[in-house]
């Protein structure tokens, strides 16, 4: 009562000391409210340790909203050092004992894998647990796994059954999620009445993306009659709540007269709010207003200021229109001549525009500089800003970034967002200042607060990254959202980057490729490049490798080189398109000659391998060495296998040793277990055990699958070390687990010999089995006499023969005899003689011996002959 003033004035000292008084008398409830106390300093000062200990107390006796409270305190280290493991078995406690907010934040965990390994079977199982209990965020959360087949099979179904349980509970997100799918016809037909019922739900919530869906939908007529009102509506609601999209399209309406009568003062209205908040169609569109007295009275400076806004902000048709209007002005230029000598920065402003453009007047770069000097000294912002510009990109002038960082340091002290933007891209790359992040953010942040939001993505890309400032994801995306609202584009990239990798938010593959959508539809290259990545590894889509081509091909057009090379490899593997190595190398020699490294790589692969050209050691050769100057560790590992092996060159071990040396002490797992080899074997090096076993082991520790493989040859025989069978048998399985055939089957003769272990033979043929099956036909002729001789299984010629036939196949020399025999002696099948003598050649041709000798054999040498005819 105390607590929360119900009854008597709120009181959190009296209210502690009763909770004390019936804490120590043993009330879990008591103990519980009292942590909250000590953990939020209500009563008492904040004493995370307290809280704790009363926590602790609690949560022995059962209580579930201690062991919640108890599991959050490990998790973010208040009061404790973090504990993830603690936290997870608190959390496991309170979940299993109903609560809710336990097994939401226990998916999460599972989830995101932060707290615990990923395991999204385990998400999913919580996810439900909650859901099932009615919590919205969890039902979400599951629509959306379901949705995207993150974790899980793909299934629409149970992503809307999920979508509509927080749906109908007043979740905006899985009102809008739902409206979306019954829109676009996934997991249901497509629906427009129920896409419009939710888009509705949603917009009456307050989301504006859902209230400007709807007023397109209401515009368009998709799905619904043509409803020029309906769609005003909802354009207002969105406009108001923000949506810059909205507002101008809501001042389209009013200036065409769609839906309402024409009204240009309502037009110019939301023009306005657009263009103020940084849209350059919306400066443009007023600008036109203005010029021709559309609403307002004509006022070509008020129209020239917006134009060169609109031309700042890279619109070309403001830029025409802008010089447009001082065509065929002698008198205008006179006047602004008189004006300029007479001090006005306005019009030496203008002069400078009009010489630029050459209208009326013969262009003059000179004169340009000249005048904008005048203006720019004189205060005027623009053409301090323009003058910026004219050094920083060295039109008709030397390039000279001191200068330009000068004039753009000028505008900006006065307020001009363009020029703190600018500016602090300047500090951020060190161009004609010393590089500086800490000014750069301070800049961003400026031009940020200013509405630009090239400056509140460039900000966010700082907090991403930790340049001037803390790393923070979270304030990242919040401005990557605020830039994407405001029509960035590259923001939109960036915020779907976050949410693909999960970084400050729940991974969403599902949002991720809708904003990825946007982008690209707006001719972001990265965005069109990612957007085909996901089609093509199937995340938050179904993976479709023609739209993947689709979108590579757009971002290839537009210059992006990470397009041009994964172009390149969908037409070597013939994904999406009829395999095409010519197409495959071109593009890789584009990607390449842009200097992509991967790209190098694969094309030296190509040459190496003779793939859609000759095979030309030699070019491989010269594109690996490219690759490596670029710093590729991948291309020094396969140059070094090239010496070692003398491919298109003299062998060269030592050539090859420094070589996987440099990938190696980079880290390349591969160089790493090639140099172990040199040691091992005494390639170019003296042998040496020791340093074999030590890379062997760096390589295998790394996840290098034939490293682990390697190194367990090297305990078991004990070369480099003493003889360790357990640690062999370790790592032998650690390859065997990766599908390694050689650890698989030196696995199997471990159990089969009782090395380092206890005789198994049914584990012993498990791993045969598995080795046969990946085709190892060594382990098939094993297991074959395993078979044959019934060791451990019952006799089974049949299956032995099945066996022996396939390793035969395989090139197995000495399935090829016991095969041979098998055909000679009829065991297990029909006696057949020449079968018999086909094997045997077979193996005899692989230098069998006991193959060789069996066929001068006189009973096979002439039985394998058919009787000369007899003739009377």
């Amino acid at each position: 009562m105390y607590e929360d003033g119900k009854g008597v004035n709120k009181d959190y000292n009296k209210a502690t000391e009763l909770y004390q008084k019936a804490a120590s008398l043993g009330s879990i409830s008591a103990q519980n409210n009292l942590a909250l106390m000590y953990e939020n300093g209500k009563g008492v000062d904040r004493d995370y340790s307290k809280a704790i200990y009363w926590y602790e107390k609690a949560a022995k006796s059962g209580c579930i909203n201690s062991q919640y409270n108890l599991a959050i305190m490990y998790e973010s280290g208040k009061g404790v050092n973090k504990d993830y493991n603690k936290a997870v078995e608190l959390y496991h406690k309170a979940a299993d004992l109903g609560s809710i907010s336990a097994q939401y934040n226990l998916a999460q965990i599972y989830k995101n894998g932060e707290s615990a390994n990923r395991d999204y079977k385990k998400a999913i199982y919580w996810y439900e647990k909650a859901a099932n209990l009615g919590d919205i965020t969890s039902q979400l959360n599951l629509a959306i796994m379901y949705e995207n087949g993150e974790g899980i099979d793909r299934d629409y179904k149970k992503a809307i059954y999920w979508y509509e349980k927080a749906a109908h509970s007043g979740n905006s997100i899985a009102q809008y999620n739902l409206a979306i799918l019954y829109k676009n016809g996934k997991g249901v037909s497509i629906d427009y009445k129920k896409a419009i019922h939710w888009y509705e739900k949603a917009a009456d919530s307050g989301d504006n993306i859902a209230q400007y869906n709807l007023a397109l939908m209401y515009k368009s007529g998709e799905g619904v009659d043509k409803d020029y009102i309906k769609a005003i509506y909802w354009y207002e609601k969105a406009a108001n709540s923000g949506d810059i999209i909205a507002q101008y399209n809501l001042a389209l309406m009013y200036e065409y007269g769609k839906g309402v009568d024409k009204d240009f003062k309502k037009a110019i209205y939301w023009y306005e709010k657009a263009a103020n908040l940084g849209d350059n169609i919306s400066q443009y569109n007023l600008a036109l207003m203005y010029e021709n007295g559309k609403g307002v009275d004509k006022d070509y400076n008020k129209a020239i200021e917006l134009y060169q806004k609109a031309a700042n902000l890279c619109s070309n048709s403001a830029q025409n229109d802008l010089a447009s209007i001082y065509e065929d002005n002698n008198k205008v230029v006179e006047l602004y001549q008189k004006e300029a000598n007479l001090g006005s920065s306005s019009a030496q402003y203008n002069l400078a525009i009009i010489y630029k453009y050459g209208k009326g007047v013969d262009k003059d770069y000179k004169k340009v500089i000249y005048w904008y000097e005048k203006a720019a000294n004189l205060g005027n912002i623009i053409a301090q800003y323009n003058l910026a510009l004219i050094y920083e990109n060295g039109k008709d002038v030397d390039k000279d970034y001191k200068k330009a960082a000068f004039w753009y340091n000028k505008a900006a002290n006065m307020g001009d967002r363009v020029s703190q933007y600018n500016l602090a891209i300047m500090y951020e790359n060190g161009k004609g200042v010393n590089k500086d992040y800490k000014k750069a953010v301070e800049l961003y942040q400026k031009a940020a607060d200013l509405g630009d939001n090239s400056a509140q993505n460039n900000l966010a890309l700082m907090y991403e990254n930790g340049k001037g400032v803390d790393k923070n994801y979270k304030k990242a995306i919040e401005l990557y959202r605020k830039a994407a609202n405001l029509g960035s584009i590259n923001a939109q990239y960036n915020l779907a980057l976050m949410y693909e990798t999960g970084k400050g938010v729940d991974k969403d593959y599902n949002k991720a490729v809708r904003l990825y959508q946007k982008a690209a539809n707006l001719g972001n290259s990265n965005a069109q490049n990612n957007l085909a990545l996901m089609y093509e590894n199937e995340k938050g889509v179904d993976r479709d490798y023609k739209k993947a081509v689709y979108w590579y091909e757009k971002a290839t057009n537009l210059g992006s080189i990470n397009a041009q090379y994964n172009l390149a490899i969908l037409y070597e593997t013939g994904k999406g398109v009829d395999k095409d190595y010519n197409k495959a190398i071109e593009l890789y020699q584009k990607a390449a000659d842009l200097g992509n490294i991967n790209a190098h790589y694969n094309l030296a692969l190509m040459y190496e391998n003779g793939k859609g050209v000759k095979k030309d050691y030699n070019k491989a050769i010269e594109l690996y060495q490219k690759a490596v100057d670029l710093g590729s560790i991948s291309a020094q590992n396969n140059l070094a296998i090239i010496y070692e092996n003398g491919k298109g060159v003299d062998k060269d071990y030592n050539k090859a040793i420094e070589l996987y040396n440099k990938a190696a002490s980079l880290g390349n797992i591969n160089a790493q277990n090639n140099l172990a080899l040199m040691y091992n074997s005494g390639k170019g090096v003296n042998k040496d055990y020791k340093k074999a076993i030590g890379l062997f082991e760096k390589a295998a520790n790394l996840g290098s699958i034939i490293a682990q493989y390697n190194l367990a040859i090297m305990y078991e025989n004990g070369k480099g070390t003493s003889k360790n069978y357990k640690k062999a048998i370790e790592w032998y399985e650690k390859a065997a687990n990766s599908g390694n055939t050689g650890a698989q089957y030196n696995l199997a003769m471990m159990y089969e010999n009782g090395k380092g272990i206890n005789k198994d033979y049914k584990k012993a043929i498990s791993w045969y089995e598995k080795a046969a099956n990946l085709g190892s036909s060594v382990a098939q002729n094993k297991l074959a006499i395993i078979y044959e001789n019934g060791k451990g299984v019952d006799k089974d010629y049949n299956k032995a023969v099945e066996l022996y036939q396939k390793a035969a196949n395989l090139g197995n020399s000495k399935a090829q005899y016991k095969l041979a025999e098998i055909y000679e002696n009829g065991k297990g099948v029909n006696k057949d003689i020449n079968q018999a003598i086909y094997w045997y050649k077979k193996s005899a041709n692989q230098g069998n011996q006991v193959a060789q000798d069996k066929l001068k054999l006189p009973k096979i040498r002439n039985r394998g002959k058919k009787n000369p005819c007899i003739i009377n």
